[in-house]
């Protein structure tokens, strides 16, 4: 009992004490209800700026720096959320062209294969998925890599290179995409609070310690 007593004590301690350096880094992360319901509107304003479809980029960009804000313990305005919206156009918005049309035609190949109307549609399918994949889950890392006010380029790069060498990130964010889609699916106003965790697991996957 002496042993258990004290065991909770250090615990309660080290917690007090925060010695992994969360509260000052992160001091945001302190309230865990106050991170939810910053996840939640993010989520939100992500929704209403990814509107057009191809400002989805610009728009995960700045959902990103909006919740960075937040954990930082900054304020976290709607206006600004909307600055870095408009900064992150200029290149966001070919990129969620390029991005849409690339995905298209591989949602295309992926239909064609399932139907079975392509030969060697087994090896088709395999990389049509695979390909979608990683083009989703690069396009989202290069979101949370966008510097405001900078070129997209290395974003890009950066994004690519976390896909070699952080595959257990990338696997998280694929993992949040997917379910993301299921739910909202069957029911479509989940998409804000899906949009809302993909930017918290891909602003989590580009900060994380490897």
């Amino acid at each position: 009992m002496i042993g258990t007593k004290k065991e909770r004590a250090e615990r309660r301690q080290r917690q007090r004490n925060n010695i992994d350096g969360t509260s000052l880094k992160w001091p945001g992360a302190q309230n865990k209800f106050a991170l939810f319901a910053q996840v939640l509107w993010t989520g939100l304003l992500v929704t209403v700026a990814s509107l057009p479809i191809v400002t989805i980029p610009p728009a995960l960009a700045a959902g990103a720096g909006h919740l960075h804000r937040h954990l930082r313990a900054e304020p976290t305005y709607v206006s600004r959320f909307f600055r870095d919206w408009r900064d992150a156009l200029p290149g966001g918005i070919v990129i969620g062209v390029l991005g849409l049309l690339a995905a298209a035609l591989l949602a295309v190949d992926i239909a064609l294969s399932v139907d079975r109307v392509v030969p060697g549609w087994p090896v088709i399918l395999f990389a049509g998925v695979l390909a979608l994949a990683a083009l989703l889950v690069t396009l989202t890392l290069a979101a949370a890599h966008w510097q405001g006010r900078g070129s997209w380029k290395p974003a890009l790069l950066s994004a690519v290179a976390s896909l070699k060498t952080d595959p257990l990130g990338a696997g998280c964010i694929l993992a949040t995409l997917v379910l993301g889609v299921l739910v909202a699916w069957q029911l479509p106003p989940l998409v804000v609070p899906g949009l809302g965790s993909l930017i918290f697991v891909s602003w989590c996957v580009h900060h994380r310690k490897r």
